[in-house]
């Protein structure tokens, strides 16, 4: 049975409502059925300027990550903020890890749910994004 969990998202298209299921699937499922691959221009829009909330569907995590403009993103681990560098290249979202290496993640559009394939997860895609909100609304841009 799969439990929805449903959000609002704005992605420059307009109020999208998404839904977060509490199942994963595998990229090849996703490439070879009905999901549609982002294009970096899309993952750049969902993306850019903007705060998005990620669920982790296996292990219940959730967490809220700025996505600057500048190529800068940001999220918090306990009391601590960890920032690296961010870009879309590739129709992926590629960003560097807090062990140091640069990741780069497809991102399918799946009916309502945004599902992000990690390759350090692989094959399966275990992550959702429930919401995307302009701005920096959980205050996690470095100051400058």
């Amino acid at each position: 049975m799969r439990l929805l969990v449903t959000a609002l998202m704005y992605c420059g298209f307009g109020l999208v409502t998404l839904a977060s299921s509490a199942q994963s699937f595998k990229e090849s499922e996703l490439r070879d059925g009905d999901a549609k691959l982002l294009t970096s221009e899309e993952i750049r829009s969902l993306h850019a300027d903007r705060t998005v909330f990620l669920h982790n569907v296996v292990s219940g995590q959730r967490v809220p990550i700025w996505f600057g403009a500048d190529g800068i993103r940001a999220f918090r681990a306990g009391n601590r903020v960890f920032t690296g560098e961010w870009g879309a290249r590739e129709n992926k979202r590629c960003e560097e890890t807090v062990a140091g290496p640069v990741v780069c993640m497809t991102i399918y559009r799946r009916g309502d749910e945004l599902l992000i394939c990690d390759p350090r997860e692989a094959p399966d895609c275990r992550w959702r994004i429930t919401r995307s909100a302009e701005g920096d609304i959980e205050k996690l841009a470095p100051k400058r």
